[in-house]
């Protein structure tokens, strides 16, 4: 007692040494038994992966069937969809398919494995086009060449021995070939027919259809295509895209005729070769001026809008009106001003409310300018456009 007396700092001292020790002890052990113990879960782990990796998992039956029609399901629908864009012949293979027994599918399937094994051979296009056609039987053959005319009979390009086999070629994926000189005989015909088609068609409805006005006239009726009305050739590799542009305009045309538009006033195209927009998708731009009532205006619009359902898809990018008719002219022209003029408001306003657009002045004859993309898949060309 009397050392503790004597000692008591070292005493006190030692005292704590001993509580710190036995406390550290304490956190030691069981800091040791946490480690064994997480060292014991990652063994249990690593005998639990390597029994997974040991294991031959394979899917139920069940499920892998599901995974197989889903994703055929879906690489249909993807099909599908893209045979909309910029597929001016569908309806006519469609036809041409059913008159062979096939499905659309089917005939375009056994067209592509032919093609590309023939011509990884060194075969011609025209070769393997007659070959392919000669061994599904004379009969046959003939039967769907005429059902493929029949569905494009509309059209100002008229089908013969000279161009069939290059049209349904072009339907199925291989675009056209053709020497310039022939290129330039062949635009300039069809140039002529589009004209003529659109210009007898108004005067049989009693309104004449007119392209430009004035100087523009002659510019207008070559459709975008006014860099060839002297001794220019086209090169090779803008053939194909030519036939494409004159089957997007002869569309166009037809549209406008049938929106009950008397008026192309002016055409124009960004290029020849367009743009491309993604992978496999190729947009040629345009803009055209039109003009006509705000009525068959808007009916041009919802016609292009709902050209989807023909396999052609156009995407109006912007659109301008603008009052055809000077008011300040109509003013001092009319008699009967006020009683005119409030007429004319009044039909202006009610076509106004029915198209849901709004018109500048009073006039109903108005003049619009529409820029529009029109949207091709190019995912099915054999051949690539401009390509050999």
């Amino acid at each position: 007692m009397a050392f503790i007396k004597k000692n008591m700092l070292l005493v006190v001292t030692l005292a704590i040494s001993v509580g710190v020790s036995a406390f550290l002890g304490y956190r030691v052990i069981v800091a040791t038994g946490e480690m064994n113990d997480s060292m014991r879960k990652v063994e249990e782990l690593k005998k639990a992966i390597q029994k997974l990796n040991d294991q031959n998992i394979i899917p139920k039956k069940e499920n892998l069937d599901n995974i197989i029609k889903d994703q055929e399901e879906v690489g249909a629908k993807k099909r599908k969809l893209q045979m909309i864009f910029g597929n001016p012949y569908r309806k006519a293979v469609q036809r041409m398919a059913k008159a062979l027994g096939m499905t659309e599918t089917q005939l375009r399937e056994k067209w592509r494995t032919t093609f590309l094994e023939e011509a990884d051979k060194g075969s011609t296009r025209a070769l393997i086009f007659e070959n392919f056609f000669n061994n599904l039987g004379r009969a046959k053959k003939e039967k769907a060449f005429a059902a493929f005319k029949d569905a494009l009979k509309g059209s100002v390009e008229p089908l013969n021995n000279a161009n069939i086999n290059g049209c349904i070629m072009e339907a199925l994926g291989v675009p056209r070939k053709m020497e310039p000189l022939v290129c330039k005989k062949f635009l300039s015909d069809m140039l002529h027919n589009l004209v003529t088609y659109m210009e007898e068609s108004g005067r049989k409805e009693g309104t004449p259809f007119i392209f430009g006005v004035g100087e523009k006239n002659n510019k207008v009726k070559f459709l975008t295509f006014e860099k060839f009305e002297g001794e220019a050739l086209p090169i090779p590799e803008q053939v194909p895209y030519i036939f494409k542009h004159l089957k997007l305009i002869e569309d166009l045309l037809f549209r406008i005729k049938a929106s009950g538009l008397p008026q192309l006033l002016d055409i124009s195209r960004e290029n020849m070769t367009g743009k491309t927009l993604a992978s496999d998708y190729l947009a040629f731009s345009y803009t055209i001026e039109v003009q006509g009532s705000i009525r068959a205006v808007r009916a041009l619009v919802n016609n292009l809008l709902e050209a989807y359902k023909d396999n052609e898809v156009y995407v109006i990018r912007a659109m301008t009106l603008e009052d055809a008719v000077d008011e300040a002219e109509a003013v001092f022209s009319e008699g009967s001003k006020g009683n005119t003029s409030k007429s004319r408001k009044k039909d202006a306003e009610e076509s106004s409310a029915e198209s849901n657009v709004v018109l500048i002045g009073n006039s109903k004859e108005v003049k619009a300018t529409i820029t529009f993309d029109y949207i091709l898949f190019t995912g099915n060309e054999l051949v690539p456009i401009g390509g050999k």
